[in-house]
């Protein structure tokens, strides 16, 4: 089991092979009364990555308190920019 800490909570990390909301595929998911992220297996890394990232930064605005009008689009900026910058700079932190 793999887990993520996001503030004071410890995230359960989760591949799934299906995962759908209201008739909708789904990526991923973040689960806040289980606290589970939850990323879909048909995903391939970079997506996984990204979709994770996506899922973290949700979480890191929830436990903020903050709420953002367009909260979804700034997310997927957000994590397709955090993956970019990590994979272009290996060792970026070393």
């Amino acid at each position: 089991m793999k887990s993520i800490r996001i503030g004071p909570f410890d995230y359960e990390l989760k591949v799934l092979p299906e995962m759908h909301f209201n008739g909708s595929v789904l990526w991923g998911r973040i689960e806040y009364p289980t606290a589970t992220i939850e990323i879909a297996e048909r995903l391939q890394v970079p997506q996984r990555e990204q979709t994770m990232w996506h899922e973290i930064l949700h979480a890191l605005l929830t436990h903020a308190g903050m709420t953002l009008e367009n909260e979804e689009m700034v997310v997927e900026m957000l994590s397709h920019g955090i993956v970019q910058v990590l994979r272009d700079n290996e060792g970026l932190m070393s």
